[in-house]
């Protein structure tokens, strides 16, 4: 098969295992869609398991391809995961191994799904940590802030570049990302990531300046804000919790 899309394919059928068999403890007997299957070395196993309830979506033709004739009666989407309706897939649970340049799209995409419950997902090691970090690590910023505030996440275990064919220069490592049961409104979430857009945009200065410098939003206002929350005017935003962003949102946006 020709790489007309600049994939990279798991050659580790040991990993492969590891990682569905932590993605079935969280799934269970639920219809399950996998994200990106190449090759199929994933659905292999998902296919034992889960059979008529896994639909597979790869937006290259070669590999829809393959996967139809290696199990046949599987069903397929062939499509952008990015343009597809969510909505059509009636599932909570997905997988994947996620292409590298459109990995933090489609994991803002599957978050903001009201049905999404949890996924396993490989990803490039660097953006695992930045799914994982709180605002204690360095590694803590906007993705970190977007994901944590309504989902619980965990760093399951690294994958070495020598996993994959052909090798990467980079890299890989396997998160858990479970929605958790939360209050807050599409328009408030919504609002909410607007405003640690804006927070984060300028990282090295406070989260006064930044939303300053982004919007306008006057540098007094603010700062009355934080102190009434009990928060240093001189605060950066990757020193507060997704909570403490959240609450600020709320007046500012």
């Amino acid at each position: 098969m020709r790489r007309k899309y600049s994939q990279i394919f798991l050659k580790d059928t040991h990993i492969a295992k590891k990682i569905t068999d932590v993605f079935a403890e969280i799934a269970k007997d639920n219809r399950v869609a996998e994200i990106g299957p190449g090759k199929g070395i994933l659905t292999d196993f998902l296919f034992k398991k889960y059979k008529d309830n896994l639909t597979v979506i790869d937006i290259d033709p070669e590999m829809i391809e393959g996967i139809k004739l290696k199990y046949p009666g599987i069903k397929f989407i062939n499509s952008d995961f990015l343009k597809i309706s969510l909505q059509e897939l009636n599932t909570s649970y997905f997988i994947g191994n996620l292409p590298y340049h459109i990995s933090t799209a489609i994991i803002e995409k599957l978050i903001t799904y009201p049905n999404f419950k949890a996924g396993v997902f490989m990803l490039q090691k660097e953006v695992c940590e930045k799914i994982t970090a709180d605002e204690k690590s360095p590694d803590y910023g906007y993705l970190s802030a977007l994901v944590n505030l309504i989902c619980r996440t965990g760093y399951l275990f690294d994958v070495y570049r020598e996993s994959f064919s052909p090798s990467p220069n980079v890299d890989s490592g396997i998160v858990s990302i479970e929605k958790t049961k939360d209050q807050i409104t599409d328009e408030d979430f919504k609002k909410y990531s607007r405003f640690i857009g804006y927070a984060f945009r300028h990282k090295r200065k406070t989260l006064v300046n930044s939303i300053n410098l982004s919007i306008g939003y006057p540098k007094d206002k603010l700062s009355e804000i934080l102190l009434s929350k009990s928060i240093s005017p001189n605060v950066r935003a990757q020193e507060l919790s997704p909570q403490k962003l959240l609450e600020i949102s709320k007046l500012v946006i």
